[in-house]
């Protein structure tokens, strides 16, 4: 299985293209992170298509209880869920591989800079 991700575009004028949305997690998450397309962020509808967004902003908003932290990278395309608590020390660690995050739904916020250009994150 896959994660499912419902996107929108945000009007904003400038050089900066956005999209916002949800992304909800499946029963097996997979080390490494799961895998995050292009098109799922919502590239297309901002006339972007097949560019990964620069920045990716998330936060859990359901359930509300948990102390996961989601981060995504462009160099992979990946959200890497990780967690703290009695299961690992008090740093955050990836997720274990195949735990269910079944219940879990992240808010995202994409963003393209300079959509005309090539970007490079330093």
């Amino acid at each position: 299985m896959a994660v499912s991700v419902a996107s929108s575009p945000i009007d904003f004028p400038g050089g900066i293209r956005l999209t916002g949305g949800t992304v909800s997690f499946d029963a097996s998450y997979p080390t490494g992170g799961e895998a995050v397309t292009p098109a799922q962020w919502g590239a297309t509808a901002v006339g972007l298509d097949g560019r990964q967004p620069d920045f990716v902003l998330l936060q859990q908003t359901s359930p509300t209880t948990t102390g996961n932290v989601y981060a995504w990278s462009k160099a992979t395309g990946k959200i890497v869920a990780t967690w703290t608590g009695a299961v690992v020390s008090t740093a955050l660690a990836e997720v274990t591989n195949t735990t269910s995050l079944a219940t879990v739904v992240v808010s995202f916020l994409a963003i393209w800079v300079n959509p005309g250009a090539t970007v490079t994150t330093v």
